[in-house]
């Protein structure tokens, strides 16, 4: 004969019953009968290019878009209004991949403190092409370029003829024309970890002109400025 459990523990299995229940009846369910924690996990999940083992681009090789400004000392070689020192300001665009660089610009120089000989260059475009090496947060870029120029000069001109008899003549000469030029830079870029980084360089530059005393000005140019963008 089977022994009959004690009252005690047939009240015990009855209150575990009715727990499992209640907790059963209260589970939110889905439309399909499956409870929602099961269907989330069921759910399909969207895969990514990490997930299909497909490493993203490296930072270096993506084309970083900025800007650039920059203020030049300019220190003419031959030219400029017979060799009359200047101050050029630039600003332009900043397209760099890993070793390579393209900063299209315009600028405008102009000479400084004489009122009897002045030059002034209007720059509407002007592109450098640049070699960029990296160490770390510092750069060295190095290339050449080239530019389209609105040049206007102005000079006393001061002739003496005669021997005995002196004639002494004073004119004024001005000269513009529209003309090419091409430069070579060489510059260093600091802090570019930041959105903003400072940079330093100097240009030799040539521009050819047709004018009365020369059709060669010679400059070198003594830049500071900053390079600045989203993801430089």
């Amino acid at each position: 004969m089977t022994p009959i459990p004690p009252f005690r523990d047939v009240v015990r299995l009855a209150c575990f019953g009715f727990a499992a229940g209640i907790a059963s009846a209260s589970a939110p369910t889905s439309a399909h009968g499956l409870d929602v924690a099961d269907e989330v996990s069921a759910a399909p999940k969207e895969t990514t290019a990490a997930d299909q083992g497909v490493p993203p681009p490296p930072a270096s090789n993506r084309l970083r878009k900025g800007g650039s400004l920059s203020l030049s000392a300019l220190l003419p070689q031959a030219g400029y209004a017979r060799e009359k020192a200047g101050l050029a300001f630039s600003g332009g665009m900043w397209l760099q991949q890993e070793h390579f660089v393209i900063e299209p610009r315009a600028s405008i120089r102009f000479d400084v403190n004489d009122d009897k000989r002045d030059y002034l260059h209007i720059v509407p475009i002007e592109v450098g092409f640049y070699w960029l090496n990296n160490f770390d947060d510092l750069a060295l870029y190095a290339g050449p370029g080239g530019s389209l120029e609105i040049v206007s000069q102005e000079v006393d001109l001061k002739s003496t003829v005669g021997s005995e008899i002196v004639a002494t003549s004073e004119r004024k000469l001005v000269e513009a024309q529209v003309c090419a030029g091409v430069f070579a830079r060489a510059g260093l870029i600091f802090g570019r970890s930041g959105s903003v980084s400072p940079t330093l360089s100097v240009d030799y530059a040539l521009t050819f002109v047709d004018f009365e005393e020369t059709s060669l000005q010679r400059a070198i140019r003594i830049n500071v400025g900053l390079t600045f963008g989203k993801g430089r």
